[in-house]
Parts: structure tokens; C-alpha cells; sequence
């Protein structure tokens, strides 16, 4: 499960949530008005950049990870030459 912070743009409450997937619609849990908007947090942006579907198990995060850091030093190699 996923925790994601949440703001309703119906009366303006902030909240967090767990969530099973990025599909989830939350509805706010003071007024009942759904869907809330997801505010970005940080690891969520940086597993988006990493094009990692954040919902995947950690040892598939953790191969993602390794898979970038090859490619960044296959690419600083590249620029040695």
C-alpha cells in the first residue's frame, strides 16, 4: 500500500491516505467529495522520472535503481572518448 497526501478542492482539507494503486479515486474525508487531488510528494516524483511504477515490489525498485546507475556510467564513458 501507498500513503499519498491529499487536498480537496471542495472545502480545501489537506489529508493522507493509503491507497492499493495510482487508480484509486479517494474521496475527501471531511465534505465526501470525490475524487480529492493527490499532491506530488518526493519519492513518487523521482520513481516517475525513473519511469518505475511506484506501486511495484521493492526488489523491482531496487533492480530499477541498479539499471540506472549503469546507464549513467555507460553513458559517462561515452563521453570520456
Amino acid at each position: 500500500m501507498l500513503v499519498f497526501d491529499y487536498e480537496c478542492w471542495n472545502c480545501g482539507h489537506f489529508f493522507e491516505e493509503f491507497v492499493k494503486t495510482l487508480e484509486d479515486k479517494v474521496p475527501c474525508e471531511s465534505c465526501g467529495a470525490s475524487p480529492a487531488h493527490r499532491m506530488p510528494s518526493a519519492p513518487i516524483l523521482r520513481y516517475l522520472e525513473m519511469g518505475v511504477d511506484p506501486t511495484m515490489t521493492t526488489s523491482a525498485v531496487k533492480w530499477a535503481d541498479m539499471r540506472e546507475q549503469k546507464i549513467r556510467m555507460e553513458n559517462s564513458k561515452i563521453g570520456e572518448d
